[in-house]
């Protein structure tokens, strides 16, 4: 029983010290611009969503600079039509993608904070708006897809609105040098299966898609080309504890090398690499968002040096 007291009083006391060095940490920080936001979404391409109002119910979005200045205020995406309810979204190659009003389609507006493409029926690839619509168009192309059956099938549109690779994948990453990871499902006796496979912008086959991973939202992210190489997985789903293969191919899709790890070790080191991912190609800027209060959501939102 006295064990047990003095643990429980210790872990009290290690609360309350990890506690004050997060609120000296926070305090000696220095604030690039004054928390003064309900929210604020990351820096690319030099602005930044931001929220202010009382309460998310009453909220209005617009876009900062890195000195806090409005590029494109709440009353000028309001007059043009767009939701306060658009998300952390980002500017990638000058456009961003917000909801509109009226319809709570999903636009795109330019650094202008006008509306310059309508998705009408069509939809962003779900598998990564979950994440808060934090991606957009990449090398002049974006993923969208349409309602088939009980499920969506997915190909690209260029900035006018037009469909130059037709429908036909399960997931439609973005391109990267050139070529996007896409998934198609096949099926056996084992079920459906996800296979990663590589395309160009013509839409033709350049990486046979046979490379088998569990879908998670987002994973495809992780998949896009840095300096002519990519790091895919390929899992034996056979298997109630598979082992997963990390292969480095180049962009003509040769092995240039294979490294096994347990299915354990991956899914614990996804989420940081996802992150990751995230950071080189969209959140760009030398300022990121933080809290005054961590633990009290209510607190508001300024920016900091990285």
């Amino acid at each position: 029983m006295v064990l047990g007291f003095k643990k429980r009083k210790m872990n009290i006391i290690n609360t309350l010290i990890l506690g004050l060095l997060l609120s000296l940490s926070l305090t000696a920080q220095e604030w690039v611009i004054e928390p003064q936001y309900l929210a604020a979404g990351d820096f690319s391409e030099g602005l930044a969503c931001v929220a202010i109002g009382d309460s998310y119910q009453s909220a209005e979005v617009g876009f900062i600079d890195e000195s806090g200045e409005w590029i494109i205020s709440p009353a000028q995406l309001q007059a043009t039509g767009i939701s306060a309810n658009s998300g952390n979204t980002i500017f990638s190659e000058d456009l961003a993608m917000m909801k509109e009003s009226s319809s709570r389609g999903l636009v795109f507006i330019d650094k202008s904070g006008e509306i310059v493409l309508n998705l009408g029926d069509y939809t962003p690839d779900i598998n990564f708006t979950s994440y808060g619509s934090i991606y957009g168009f990449s090398e002049g192309l974006f993923s969208v897809g349409r309602k088939k059956e009980e499920t969506y099938e997915y190909g690209y549109m260029n900035k006018a609105g037009e469909m130059v690779i037709p429908f036909q994948f399960a997931v439609a990453g973005s391109f990267s040098e050139g070529l996007a990871p896409v998934l198609i499902q096949t099926e056996d006796e084992y079920g459906l299966k996800n296979l990663l496979g590589y395309i160009d912008k013509a839409g033709t086959i350049v990486i046979e898609p046979k490379y088998a991973v569990v879908f998670t939202p987002g994973i495809i992210m992780n998949f896009s080309f840095k300096n002519g190489k990519v790091e895919v997985l390929d899992m034996d789903l056979a298997n109630a504890n598979p082992t997963i293969r990390f292969i480095t191919l180049d962009k003509s899709g040769n092995e240039l090398s294979i490294e096994e790890k347990s299915y354990r070790d991956v899914t614990n080191e996804m989420p940081a690499s996802y992150e990751k991912m995230l950071s080189e190609k969209y959140k760009t800027g030398d300022l990121m968002p933080q809290q005054t209060d961590l633990n009290d959501y209510k607190s508001k939102w300024g920016y900091v040096r990285k």
